[in-house]
């Protein structure tokens, strides 16, 4: 299978040898095509973007997230509308979708980031201007709402699934209840280790979310064959 992995840090795999063993990594393993194009810090804008290129790639299957709703997009150049995915910038060589010829480089125009990220991460491949931090901190502060911004970017991945399901290309949501279980249970349970690798979890959990993604897969052919 083509499988296209969209969403935050939770779907990236790393670059880190010393941490490989992201579900995606364990599911190219099993012979199937991994195009990773999730990226930590990413918005649910960006995530929608990601579902779109998916299509575009005529995925056999795509596995995604969603984020939680208090990200922001900065226009650092106006956005292309011919460019896609690749105005988003990816700027962390730790993540493995950095330098995909699908996602946009540190000279791309919209930097999608929580806005943590964005006013302390130092390892950010990405100069960012004091003023930009500064009008993030305002706009938190005096212009953003976390409930409308919810029921916005709900009904825009909800658009995107219907998308998929337009084109007739099979889904894994990975969540907190089903598929990806695993992974929030590691993070509640050890919440000072979280930040040890990209994907925020050890080797154990990702071993046991591939093998849902494997059963679901399964039923997928199963169900193709008959």
């Amino acid at each position: 299978m083509k499988i296209v992995v969209c969403g935050d840090s939770i779907c990236s795999a790393t670059t880190n040898p010393l941490f490989y063993g992201h579900f995606s990594d364990l599911l190219a393993e099993q012979g199937h095509k991994i195009i990773n194009l999730a990226r930590g810090g990413a918005t649910n804008t960006t995530i929608c973007f990601q579902l779109q290129k998916a299509i575009e790639l005529k995925a056999s299957l795509v596995i995604f997230g969603r984020t939680d709703s208090g990200r922001i997009d900065i226009p650092i150049k106006p956005f292309d509308i011919w460019k896609g995915l690749a105005n988003f910038i990816y700027p962390y060589p730790s993540d493995r979708s950095f330098g995909s010829p699908f996602v946009g480089g540190p000279d791309a125009n919209i930097l999608s980031e929580t806005t943590g990220g964005i006013t302390q991460r130092t390892d950010i491949n990405l100069t960012i201007s004091e003023e930009i931090k500064t009008a993030v901190k305002y706009y938190v502060s005096y212009l953003q709402d976390q409930q409308l911004n919810e029921i916005k970017e709900h009904w825009m991945i909800e658009h995107w699934i219907h998308q998929l399901e337009k084109a007739n290309i099979p889904y894994i949501e990975i969540t907190k209840t089903s598929v990806g279980k695993e992974i929030w249970d590691y993070i509640d349970n050890n919440p000072t280790l979280i930040h040890q690798c990209v994907y925020h979890t050890d080797k154990r959990s990702q071993q046991m979310v591939a093998n849902s993604i494997l059963q679901k897969i399964e039923e997928l052919e199963l169900n193709r064959s008959h």
